[in-house]
């Protein structure tokens, strides 16, 4: 049987956070892991004036000079309690990070993106119900 909780691995690109700014998420090590990824991009309160924030996915080979491979919809000042997930394809790609980048006047948005990595064939083992 193929369990869900043994194959997969949450990794926080972006720690819940209320960002001000632009944020540059940590990059994490993905060996071990399928290159076919789900990216989820959690929004709490949003505010400010024409505040705009655009959550990119990057693929790395050496954590050092990143590639933006998934860009998701742009969030406002209005986006208040959204949810967004999407397929990131990070072949050819060892690292991953996340970017909001924000934009606008005082903007304000609680936001943390969560990457969801399916374990290599034959390496269920190296995942965990342990927080990463």
């Amino acid at each position: 049987m193929h369990s869900l909780v043994n194959s997969y691995k949450a990794y926080s690109l972006i720690r819940p956070q209320t960002a001000t700014s632009t944020v540059t998420g940590t990059g994490v090590d993905l060996m071990g892991y399928l290159e076919d990824a789900i990216a989820t991009v959690n929004l709490g309160a949003a505010s400010g004036t024409s505040a705009t924030c655009i959550v990119t996915i990057q693929g790395s080979n050496d954590d050092s000079a990143y590639t933006t491979v998934t860009t998701f919809g742009t969030l406002t000042d209005t986006s208040d309690n959204k949810l967004a997930c999407g397929r990131v394809d990070l072949t050819g790609y060892r690292y991953a990070r996340a970017v909001a980048t924000l934009a606008g006047t005082s903007p304000s948005f609680l936001i943390d993106v969560v990457l969801h990595a399916r374990a290599e064939e034959g390496t269920s083992t190296i995942n965990s119900t342990t927080a990463a």
